[in-house]
């Protein structure tokens, strides 16, 4: 009975867990810079539900840089965000492919806060790999 009672719960647990929720080391290149096999940057990005959004957190060298907020519709999660001197917005659309390949891609684009200053039109990439 406890085996059966254990394997409920880690198949509700299972089938429960959220496909974006987690810890990532985030390897990615800025716009206008050409996809290479190596990335532009490493850092490290977390993703935690809240409620029906997500909170969704980018680190430099444990310093938090970015932060932002997210709404999860089919296999997408849409992420508007902030740098923390707010000299900085964006967004940032990943697509969940953890299930096939094992990790989490993502289009992004950027642009000062001065209203007037604008993003140079194109969009970054970014691939999530999870952290173990």
């Amino acid at each position: 009975m406890k085996k059966l009672i254990l394997l409920l719960i880690l198949s509700v647990s299972v089938w429960a867990q959220d496909p974006f929720t987690g810890k990532y080391t985030a390897k990615g290149f800025r716009p206008g810079e050409s996809y290479t096999s190596e990335p532009t940057y490493v850092i490290k990005c977390t993703i935690d539900k809240q409620g029906e959004y997500y909170v969704v957190r980018w680190y430099e060298k444990g310093k938090l840089e970015y932060y932002g907020l997210g709404i999860h519709i089919d296999d997408v999660l849409s992420v508007s965000y902030l740098s923390v001197d707010n000299s900085i917005y964006g967004t940032v659309s990943y697509k969940n492919f953890k299930k096939d390949k094992g990790y989490i891609v993502g289009a992004w684009c950027i642009s000062q806060t001065n209203p007037d200053a604008l993003g140079n039109g194109q969009n970054g990439m970014e691939v999530l790999w999870p952290e173990k």
